[in-house]
């Protein structure tokens, strides 16, 4: 792996479709292999907390192989007006007192606007629907109060609420890719993208006994002990 040093000016917590907050690095520009790098995820927040990195820490960062560059090692002897991390203890999308687990800071409220939006962008960019940014999505989601997966395609493909929103056109256009995608969607690729269950994919699926519902698959994965997805649900 190819490694530089760099410091680090800021800590932002992004929340994911699981509600997990993860911290990221945002760190004075450094290049590696022609590309330039700000920004290093932490993964969680005990590998921040174990790493012990701070603002204005001095750290390694490394990429190998394209893959996603990390924080290799904290610089602790050289590294000067260190400033604590203020680790989140609310959601900031829905105030909800955040709660330790496992690893991870996570907002365990099941309506929270932020893991919803990650949830729709994570399934559209699987099932290929075009034209739907996370701005876009934010900004349907926040301003039609919607608090569900379902509501959110309800919204945009039967109803006009989204024209004085995105405009007319957009609306049209998205709602054109949705119901492309749906009339190509099977029901592995649904529950894979749009169930929302940890470590469950398609590759793990296809191991699965047949199902025609989720509620099939979920019974049959408790019935069988060599399921692929039974440690998931």
């Amino acid at each position: 792996s190819k490694e530089a040093i760099t410091t680090v000016k800021d800590v932002v917590f992004n929340i994911t479709r699981y509600g997990q907050f993860i911290p990221i690095l945002v760190c004075e520009p450094f290049t590696i292999d022609d590309v330039t790098i700000t920004n290093i995820s932490m993964t969680n927040c005990s590998n921040l907390i174990d790493k012990g990195v701070k603002i204005n820490s001095k750290i390694v960062c490394a990429r190998a192989n394209d893959v996603i560059p990390y924080c290799k090692e904290y610089l602790k002897d050289i590294s000067i007006n260190e400033k604590n991390i203020n680790f989140p203890k609310n959601c900031p999308e829905c105030n909800t007192l955040l709660q330790e687990i496992g690893k991870n800071l996570v907002c365990t409220n099941v309506f929270c606007k932020g893991s919803l939006i990650e949830r729709i962008d994570f399934l559209n960019k699987n099932i290929n629907i075009k034209g739907l940014s996370t701005t876009l999505i934010s900004k349907i989601i926040k301003s039609l109060n919607i608090e569900q997966i379902r509501d959110f395609y309800s919204c945009v493909l039967t109803t006009n609420q989204t024209y004085n929103l995105i405009g007319e056109k957009t609306t049209e256009n998205i709602r054109n890719s949705m119901k492309n995608a749906i009339n190509n969607l099977d029901l592995k690729k649904l529950i894979a993208y749009g169930a929302n269950i940890p470590s469950l994919g398609i590759k793990q699926l296809e191991k699965e006994e047949p199902f025609n519902s989720l509620d099939d698959l979920i019974d049959n994965a408790k019935k069988n002990p060599n399921s692929a997805i039974r440690r998931s649900i």
